[in-house]
């Protein structure tokens, strides 16, 4: 299935607020109690991260008492630092200590986050160089010391998949740079820069003039454009400009643009974005404000035809899939079975195995002994066998305890495991006969409907069959429906929408020659927009 681009490119500022700490902050995200080595306080939690603790999680390294190693998503990882910068900010903490100490006022800015949205289109090596060129051209550069972090990007469960408007397949693979920034240049001695200067306000006489309360009148003097409007568009626009030229070099029709929809002149109204707290609202079924907001923007941004039948293969669509979902409930638990019943034969017969090499080794230390003379020393071989007949009696009374029967019965326990096993995967197996054709059956509905998706795109009634479709929905909905309803049905209503290249040639040859024309065009206009586009989700 073709994985469509996308541009994302975001800025927030990493720093203490309401006079939280960093270590504070590590805490509430992480969920656990932290020390504070600057006040040696311990933190449960807080609201807000700061640099420290959010160098470990980007990067899922141990930086003093935050601990993100195992966050397995993470692909790659760096510090790239200009040439005049100490070497030592090559390590993570310290670089990140050092931030801290600098700036420890309450309301101090410590980092500024970027975070990029990385192609689908390109492989992981491509997408580290990808980084690696923009955070040089655009950061380390101007002076800032950089820690980037490149996330594979939250892998949805089918709970997850609960928002019609979004793309199934951004949503299930979304690679992303997270590049943590000083905001702080570094001083070409390697010392830390000022980020800002005062700078007093003087009358026409060239004097320094007072406020009502006698205090001298001044100004914060920014000593970067780091901060300004005009940088970050210049940060954008060249995000969008190598990403489109590494399209351009392997041959793909792709395209993104940091303009947005009315910048591009498409006439198309922006969903909303939406916080985690939103989010995770109506992953549970529950519907939120902004929610609706998007889904009414979705409503209109996506035209549709015949209506009534585009509903009725929906809804057969989502009956195919509650009776494939009841036979994928019934397959896990056997592949979980089968899995634990290998794994037991194997663990039985390494243990016996083992017991059986101990009980050689016992009764040949045993021959020995008898074969040693009346006066010879026998300590030496005596406290020898001592140990091997403990360690002998532990793993029997283990294997004992742990399976419940003897050693000498392993070799009949393995052929009962093995014969379960066997049962276990002939009705696995009905399972998935039974599962094939009716996978079947859904492709097949899938395909039809994505079929009327793309006549209702080069229809001339889209409003009409919007507005029917959306009574269809209200009067097709169970007087108590449970959230898992909700969730399921949204998730199919994004299987269905999305349309991959294998489907759009073969609906391609099953329109009549004047649809063919029209949707010609219509991709056509819509290319031809797509080389500055950076929102469309297209075909």
């Amino acid at each position: 299935m073709r994985k469509i681009a996308i541009f994302h490119l975001s800025v927030k500022i990493i720093g203490r607020s309401s006079g939280r700490s960093a270590i504070g902050a590590a805490a509430y995200r992480s969920g656990e109690r932290l020390l504070n080595e600057q006040d040696n306080k311990i933190h449960d939690y807080t609201i807000r991260r700061g640099a420290v603790a959010a160098a470990a999680y980007r990067a899922g390294e141990r930086i003093d008492e935050h601990d993100f190693i195992y966050r397995k998503e993470i692909v790659y990882s760096e510090i790239m630092l200009p040439s005049h910068a100490p070497k030592v900010y090559y390590d993570r903490s310290t670089l990140w200590n050092s931030v801290q100490e600098m700036d420890n006022a309450r309301n101090a800015r410590l980092s500024r986050e970027v975070v990029v949205a990385l192609p689908n289109e390109l492989d992981e090596d491509e997408r580290v160089k990808l980084v690696q060129d923009y955070v040089q051209r655009n950061f380390v550069d101007k002076g800032m010391c950089a820690d980037f972090s490149i996330h594979a990007g939250h892998i949805h469960d089918k709970k997850d998949e609960v928002y019609p408007f979004q793309d199934l397949t951004i949503r299930k693979e979304n690679p992303h740079a997270h590049i943590m920034l000083t905001v702080r240049p570094i001083n070409k001695d390697g010392t830390w820069g000022e980020k800002s200067r005062k700078e007093y306000i003087l009358d026409r006489n060239g004097n320094r003039e007072k406020t009502a309360k006698g205090n001298w009148k001044c100004r914060k003097i920014d000593l970067t454009d780091w901060d300004k409007t005009e940088t970050l568009m210049k940060w954008r626009e060249d995000w969008a400009r190598i990403c489109n030229e590494k399209f351009k070099e392997k041959g793909l029709d792709e395209r993104i643009s940091h303009l947005s929809l009315k910048e591009q002149g498409i006439d198309r109204e922006p969903t909303k974005h939406m916080g985690h707290n939103a989010w995770n609202k109506e992953k549970k079924g529950f519907k939120t404000k902004i929610g609706n907001e998007n889904r009414e923007i979705y409503r209109k941004n996506m035209p549709e035809k015949t209506a009534e039948y585009m509903h009725g293969l929906k809804e057969k669509y989502f009956n195919l899939h509650m009776e494939t979902s009841a036979i994928k409930a019934q397959s896990k638990p056997l592949e979980r079975e089968i899995f634990t019943l290998k794994l037991t034969a194997e663990e039985i017969a390494e243990q016996a195995d083992n017991i059986k090499n101990t009980k050689k080794q016992l009764d040949e230390l045993n021959a020995q002994r008898q074969e040693m003379g009346f006066w010879t020393s026998k300590k030496d071989i005596n406290n020898e066998i001592q140990k091997v007949e403990n360690s002998h009696e532990q793993a029997v009374a283990f294997f004992e305890q742990k399976y419940n029967l003897s050693p000498e019965k392993a070799t009949a326990e393995m052929a009962r495991l093995e014969r379960k096993t066997a049962d276990n995967m002939r009705v696995y197996e009905q399972l998935q006969s039974k599962l094939e054709p009716l996978k079947q059956q859904e492709n097949d509905i899938k395909f039809e409907y994505q079929k009327q998706k793309i006549l209702a795109d080069i229809s001339h009634d889209k409003q009409k069959i919007d507005a029917r479709l959306d009574e269809l929905e209200k009067q097709s909905r169970p007087p108590k429906f449970l959230p898992q309803y909700v969730i399921e049905q949204a998730k199919n209503q994004q299987v269905l929408d999305r349309i991959s290249d294998r489907n759009l040639e073969l609906i391609f040859k099953e329109l009549s020659p004047e649809k063919q024309k029209a949707l010609i065009k219509m991709q056509e206009d819509k290319r031809e927009i797509a080389r500055f586009h950076g929102h469309g989700r297209g075909w």
